[in-house]
């Protein structure tokens, strides 16, 4: 509790202007989001002004504002991956795959990273299982439902994934 991971998110949520929360969609506080569920003020660290700091930084270094955006809605995006729920699918559907809880959280995520919201929600649930396939065999693929636990799993993966490439083309960039 009393550590903070993926400082931007902090620093994005303290320091947004109205109009950056409003396209970028943000909860008021950190609280209410999975990913910031610690302390939420560190000692000694003003998160708005770093953010005001990251902002002019990412400009000075020639990022367009194009490009800061887009930087920026998968951060949100990211923030709002963590709060995707899982439950266990109805016992009358006939797929048996788990439902995601909330629709809007899926479709404020797929509206953010700009994809379909239903193959969101199927790479989420579910996962490619291929037997065979040995050089001149037969291979077949099978779709295996996930468990809600398996569900955040790949969410979690989901999300580290995104924010370590983003972190990686930072700074592939920077040092270009």
């Amino acid at each position: 509790d009393a550590e903070r991971s993926y400082h931007i998110f902090y620093q994005m949520l303290a320091g947004a202007a109205d109009d950056e929360r409003k396209r970028l969609r943000l909860q008021p506080s950190g609280e209410a989001y999975a990913y910031t569920q610690g302390t939420q003020k560190a000692p000694g660290i003003g998160d708005a002004e770093e953010w005001r700091e990251t902002k002019a930084k990412l400009e000075a270094l020639g990022f367009s504002p194009y490009q800061v955006g887009n930087l920026l809605e998968c951060f949100s995006a990211v923030l709002s991956l963590g709060n995707l729920r899982f439950e266990p699918p109805d016992a009358d559907a006939k797929e048996g795959f788990a439902r995601v809880v909330s629709d809007d959280d899926l479709e404020l995520v797929a509206l953010l990273l700009q994809v379909d919201r239903d193959e969101l929600r199927q790479l989420l649930v579910k996962r490619k299982l291929t037997t065979g396939g040995a050089p001149g065999k037969r291979s077949s693929t099978y779709d295996v439902a996930l468990t809600p636990q398996q569900c955040a799993d790949m969410r979690d993966a989901l999300a580290k994934a995104i924010y370590q490439g983003l972190f990686d083309w930072l700074v592939g960039r920077l040092n270009e």
